[in-house]
């Protein structure tokens, strides 16, 4: 049994690395993820201006904004691997259920840091 989840924690854990690498690499989902976040937040802000708002808007605003992001970075996410043509050689290296968990990893991993960045700067 332990060898099963320990098979398991590898698969995801290589297509996590995987990810990461390529990711560190070129920057391009953290770029666009910051520039699509950072730009709504421009316009959020321009269009809210120095109105008094109440607290559940600005939360319904920030998580609009991270919601619309995280979107463009999942997509972005699988399309890396048909763009690339890796698709197949992914597909045929492991198990689907290692490479779907492994991209979820990846993609709230992203999402975590494009939170850390965003919310400070939301509060701001």
């Amino acid at each position: 049994m332990a060898k099963t989840s320990s098979s398991w924690l590898k698969g995801f854990f290589a297509v996590l690395k995987k990810d990461l690498q390529s990711e560190f690499r070129t920057r391009y989902t953290l770029s666009t993820l910051f520039m699509f976040s950072l730009t709504t937040l421009v316009i959020v802000s321009f269009s809210l201006g120095v109105m008094e708002v109440d607290p559940g808007l600005h939360a319904a605003l920030l998580w609009i904004i991270v919601f619309f992001a995280s979107m463009a970075g999942i997509a972005r996410s699988f399309v890396k691997e048909e763009e690339a043509g890796t698709r197949l050689a992914l597909r045929l290296s492991g198990r689907i259920e290692f490479i779907f968990f492994g991209k979820l990893l990846f993609n709230l991993l992203m999402l975590m840091i494009l939170l850390l960045v965003i919310g400070p700067l939301y509060l701001i």
